[in-house]
Protein backbone atom coordinates (compact mmCIF):
# COMPACT_ATOMS: atom_id res chain seq x y z
CA UNK A 1 0.00 0.00 0.00
CA UNK A 2 1.02 3.80 -0.90
CA UNK A 3 2.38 5.67 1.87
CA UNK A 4 1.50 9.49 1.77
CA UNK A 5 5.13 10.76 2.13
CA UNK A 6 5.84 12.72 5.68
CA UNK A 7 9.60 12.62 4.53
CA UNK A 8 11.71 15.32 2.28
CA UNK A 9 13.07 14.01 -0.93
CA UNK A 10 16.55 14.69 0.41
CA UNK A 11 15.79 12.27 3.50
CA UNK A 12 14.54 9.73 0.61
CA UNK A 13 18.14 10.17 -1.19
CA UNK A 14 20.16 9.68 1.83
CA UNK A 15 17.93 6.38 2.42
CA UNK A 16 18.91 5.37 -1.00
CA UNK A 17 22.22 6.45 -0.78
CA UNK A 18 23.06 4.84 2.40
CA UNK A 19 21.42 1.37 0.63
CA UNK A 20 24.52 1.33 -2.03
CA UNK A 21 27.21 0.22 0.42
CA UNK A 22 24.84 -2.61 0.97
CA UNK A 23 23.67 -3.59 -2.26
CA UNK A 24 27.39 -4.04 -3.11
CA UNK A 25 28.49 -5.84 -0.25
CA UNK A 26 25.72 -8.35 -0.89
CA UNK A 27 26.83 -8.75 -4.79
CA UNK A 28 30.44 -9.13 -3.35
CA UNK A 29 28.96 -12.09 -1.40
CA UNK A 30 26.62 -13.70 -3.74
CA UNK A 31 29.49 -13.95 -6.38
CA UNK A 32 31.93 -14.97 -4.02
CA UNK A 33 29.07 -17.50 -3.06
CA UNK A 34 29.01 -18.72 -6.57
CA UNK A 35 32.71 -18.27 -7.86
CA UNK A 36 32.57 -15.29 -9.85
CA UNK A 37 35.86 -13.51 -10.07
CA UNK A 38 34.05 -9.97 -11.63
CA UNK A 39 37.59 -8.68 -12.23
CA UNK A 40 37.97 -11.30 -15.10
CA UNK A 41 35.87 -12.05 -18.23
CA UNK A 42 32.64 -13.32 -17.33
CA UNK A 43 30.77 -15.79 -19.01
CA UNK A 44 27.14 -15.17 -19.29
CA UNK A 45 26.33 -18.60 -20.29
CA UNK A 46 28.49 -20.44 -17.46
CA UNK A 47 25.83 -22.51 -15.24
CA UNK A 48 27.71 -20.84 -12.28
CA UNK A 49 26.93 -16.77 -13.81
CA UNK A 50 23.26 -18.13 -14.78
CA UNK A 51 22.61 -19.33 -11.00
CA UNK A 52 23.94 -16.07 -9.71
CA UNK A 53 21.93 -14.13 -12.25
CA UNK A 54 18.69 -15.70 -10.60
CA UNK A 55 19.84 -15.07 -6.93
CA UNK A 56 18.27 -11.70 -5.76
CA UNK A 57 20.08 -9.41 -3.86
CA UNK A 58 18.55 -8.99 -0.46
CA UNK A 59 20.00 -5.76 0.33
CA UNK A 60 18.48 -4.00 -3.17
CA UNK A 61 15.03 -6.21 -2.44
CA UNK A 62 14.47 -4.16 0.84
CA UNK A 63 15.35 -1.03 -1.09
CA UNK A 64 12.83 -1.76 -3.84
CA UNK A 65 10.39 -2.91 -0.76
CA UNK A 66 10.79 1.20 0.69
CA UNK A 67 10.45 2.68 -2.82
CA UNK A 68 7.14 0.81 -3.08
CA UNK A 69 5.91 2.44 -0.49
CA UNK A 70 6.15 6.01 -1.47
CA UNK A 71 4.14 7.88 -3.44
CA UNK A 72 4.29 8.37 -7.17
CA UNK A 73 4.70 12.12 -7.30
CA UNK A 74 7.86 11.21 -4.81
CA UNK A 75 9.33 9.05 -7.07
CA UNK A 76 8.89 11.25 -9.77
CA UNK A 77 10.79 13.65 -8.13
CA UNK A 78 14.22 11.40 -6.98
CA UNK A 79 13.93 10.31 -10.28
CA UNK A 80 14.45 14.12 -11.55
CA UNK A 81 16.71 14.55 -9.05
CA UNK A 82 18.83 11.61 -10.53
CA UNK A 83 18.52 13.03 -13.79
CA UNK A 84 19.59 16.40 -12.38
CA UNK A 85 22.86 15.10 -11.23
CA UNK A 86 23.29 13.74 -14.49
CA UNK A 87 22.55 16.42 -17.16
CA UNK A 88 24.01 19.68 -18.06
CA UNK A 89 20.08 20.51 -17.95
CA UNK A 90 19.90 23.10 -14.94
CA UNK A 91 16.15 23.13 -14.90
CA UNK A 92 15.03 20.66 -12.59
CA UNK A 93 11.50 21.80 -13.09
CA UNK A 94 11.97 20.86 -17.01
CA UNK A 95 13.32 17.45 -16.02
CA UNK A 96 10.04 17.09 -13.92
CA UNK A 97 7.68 18.01 -16.53
CA UNK A 98 9.25 15.45 -18.92
CA UNK A 99 9.33 12.70 -16.58
CA UNK A 100 5.39 13.28 -15.74
CA UNK A 101 4.62 13.64 -19.01
CA UNK A 102 6.28 10.32 -19.56
CA UNK A 103 3.26 9.17 -17.61
CA UNK A 104 5.14 5.87 -16.63
CA UNK A 105 3.84 3.45 -14.26
CA UNK A 106 5.16 3.26 -10.80
CA UNK A 107 7.61 0.26 -10.97
CA UNK A 108 8.86 1.55 -14.03
CA UNK A 109 10.55 4.24 -11.69
CA UNK A 110 11.43 2.22 -9.37
CA UNK A 111 13.20 -0.31 -11.93
CA UNK A 112 14.90 3.42 -13.33
CA UNK A 113 16.07 3.90 -9.93
CA UNK A 114 17.62 -0.15 -9.15
CA UNK A 115 18.70 -0.27 -12.39
CA UNK A 116 21.20 2.98 -12.23
CA UNK A 117 21.72 2.31 -8.54
CA UNK A 118 25.88 2.36 -9.21
CA UNK A 119 25.50 5.94 -10.80
CA UNK A 120 23.45 6.82 -8.34
CA UNK A 121 26.59 7.47 -6.01
CA UNK A 122 27.74 9.68 -8.07
CA UNK A 123 24.39 11.80 -9.14
CA UNK A 124 22.52 12.63 -6.17
CA UNK A 125 25.28 14.42 -4.61
CA UNK A 126 26.47 16.18 -7.60
CA UNK A 127 23.09 16.93 -7.69
CA UNK A 128 22.83 18.10 -4.62
CA UNK A 129 25.74 20.60 -5.20
CA UNK A 130 23.86 21.89 -8.32
CA UNK A 131 20.87 22.97 -6.55
CA UNK A 132 22.70 24.68 -3.44
CA UNK A 133 24.74 26.27 -5.65
CA UNK A 134 21.97 27.32 -7.62
CA UNK A 135 19.49 28.32 -4.94
CA UNK A 136 17.24 25.53 -5.85
CA UNK A 137 15.39 23.76 -2.83
CA UNK A 138 15.11 20.31 -3.38
CA UNK A 139 12.47 19.38 -1.27
CA UNK A 140 10.37 22.11 -2.28
CA UNK A 141 9.50 20.71 -6.23
CA UNK A 142 6.13 20.68 -7.78
CA UNK A 143 4.82 18.61 -10.02
CA UNK A 144 3.15 20.24 -13.16
CA UNK A 145 -0.82 19.19 -13.75
CA UNK A 146 -1.31 17.39 -16.97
Amino acid sequence: MEKEDAMTILKHIEKILKAIPLIFKDNEKLNKKYGIDTSSFINPFDKKVIKRFYEKNAEEEKLKKYLKELNYGTLLKIEAVLYFGREKENDINEIILELAELNEPKNDIIDTIIEKIYACERFFPRAIAKAKKLGIDLNNLHLPKI
